[in-house]
């Protein structure tokens, strides 16, 4: 009996300690790290590219290449300020090919409690105009960003999805999204940078020196073909640099979703 109130005394000793412990304010002088991780579905199914995805009862499509821009992010913070990373280190290319490339790195982020982040789905203006030696690593249009840069039109391809299709009418026939518009060099023209904020929900990014917390986004290339303003595969499988990539852009910045958030 004695040794059964020495153990619940002594639980509720750790108990009352454990609820006296607060979390120590941030120190935005103090850098963290964090890892942000892109997990590209169809639906509820983890997205692979050459597996068979149904779109409706009589589609199916299989995806040979899948890319796209992620670049000028931001993390908002709860109490109204922001973040902007450096933006010479805020350019990513997500692959589905290279699964490295769907966890992005981001480092010196100062402390703080972290509502939600904000990224371009592109390439801004500025960059698509710099000089060429100043667009390195995913940005080198001869190197990393060769398949996702318009040499006729001068600008970068912000989303890439191909492969093939079929329908009970055609078999194997090929789509192709190439989408990109900055905005125009000389004169004004189509514009498909897309800012977009995915919100953490009920859930705070806590940046905190020595820990390097993981967020989690779906980006779901299923929202392309359903719901309102739904792309039609069949009366539009080719898209490119024309009037109806802003639909297809429209409906790409709302693929994103929060996920969860791995301390």
């Amino acid at each position: 009996m004695i040794r059964l109130f020495i153990f619940f005394a002594l639980s509720i000793l750790v108990l009352s300690c454990s609820s006296n412990v607060t979390d120590p304010t941030p120190d935005s002088s103090k850098k963290g790290s964090l890892l942000v991780v892109f997990e590209n579905k169809f639906g509820s199914e983890e997205f692979e590219l050459l597996k068979r995805f149904t779109l409706n009862d009589s589609i199916t499509v299989v995806t040979e290449d899948f890319k796209y821009y992620v670049s000028n992010i931001v993390l908002n913070n709860s109490n109204g300020s922001q973040y902007v990373l450096p933006k010479e280190t805020s350019y990513f290319l997500i692959n589905q090919a290279q699964i490295i490339t769907q966890s992005i790195n981001l480092q010196y982020i100062p402390e703080g409690d972290y509502s939600s982040i904000s990224f371009i789905l592109g390439i801004d203006s500025a960059k698509s105009v710099s000089p060429v030696g100043e667009r390195i690593g995913v940005l080198d249009v001869a190197g990393e960003a060769k398949s996702m840069y318009w040499t006729w039109n001068s600008g970068y391809i912000f989303f890439a999805l191909e492969g093939m299709y079929t329908t009970p009418r055609l078999i194997n026939n090929s789509f192709k999204y190439h989408i990109g518009g900055f905005g125009g060099y000389n004169a004004p023209n189509l514009n498909n940078i897309k800012t977009i904020t995915v919100p953490f929900g009920s859930s705070v990014l806590k940046i905190r020196e020595g820990n390097k917390p993981h967020v989690h986004i779906s980006a779901d290339i299923s929202t392309l073909f359903k719901g309102d303003e739904a792309i039609s595969i069949e009366a539009n499988p080719t898209v490119m640099f024309s009037p109806y990539s802003v639909n297809v852009a429209n409906k790409y910045a709302t693929m994103f979703q929060f996920g969860k958030i791995m301390d």
